[in-house]
């Protein structure tokens, strides 16, 4: 990976390798050439070519909907590496539920999910049952699942929850505003306040939560 000067990049007739309306977005402003951009704080992360990421890209099957940029720093490792070197990960969160890692070193690592047909044979409760919430917007319209209801429950310490199911809310609304929603009934990978987590809406306007891992 080779990285380039900011002062050396320009966005002039760059492609978009993300999906549209993502708050951070891969750009490509040349062969094997990359910037990632965060759209919300308008500002350039990084920018660097690397042909392992165009090898990576060229196998995905579906839409990159948001990523991430971690810091790293070597405490420990087998290869010829120093320790306290420091390096960073794009986390690339997939249209289907996936997840990659790409990192500074070009390697690349898979997480794991849930698949959407496994979200969608959960059980859901309605919130205002699960959680003893009051019946009424937007808590009449959240079904949960038994997991999802416990991952409340430990974000919450004074027992009251209503707080923190309306932070998820507001992440799901955010997420709905800036973008297209997939088919109805279908869920999408939300990177909120409180972590990633899973969301489908429905025609009739409820829409559920689950949790990501």
């Amino acid at each position: 990976m080779k990285f380039i000067p900011h002062s050396e990049v320009s966005l002039d007739h760059s492609i978009r390798v993300t999906a549209d309306q993502t708050p951070r977005q891969i750009l490509r402003i040349d062969l094997d050439t990359y910037v990632i951009v965060d759209m919300e704080r308008a500002r350039m992360v990084t920018a660097f070519e690397s042909e392992k990421l165009s090898e990576l890209i060229n196998t995905l099957r579906c839409a990159i909907i948001d990523i991430e940029v971690i810091a790293t720093r070597y405490i420990h490792t087998s290869r010829t590496i120093a320790p306290q070197t420091t390096g960073f990960e794009i986390r690339l969160h997939l249209e289907n539920g996936q997840s990659i890692i790409f990192t500074s070193e070009e390697e690349s690592f898979t997480l794991q999910g849930q698949s959407a047909k496994s979200l969608l044979e959960e059980s859901r409760k309605p919130a205002t049952e699960a959680l003893s919430l009051p019946n009424q917007r937007p808590f009449n319209r959240i079904l949960v699942t038994d997991e999802f209801a416990k991952w409340i429950s430990t974000l919450t310490l004074s027992g009251n929850c209503q707080q923190v199911i309306e932070a998820f809310w507001r992440d799901f609304k955010c997420h709905a505003k800036n973008r297209e929603l997939l088919k109805p009934g279908k869920p999408i990978l939300i990177i909120g306040e409180f972590g990633q987590f899973y969301a489908a809406e429905y025609l009739c306007g409820r829409v559920s939560f689950h949790c990501a891992t």
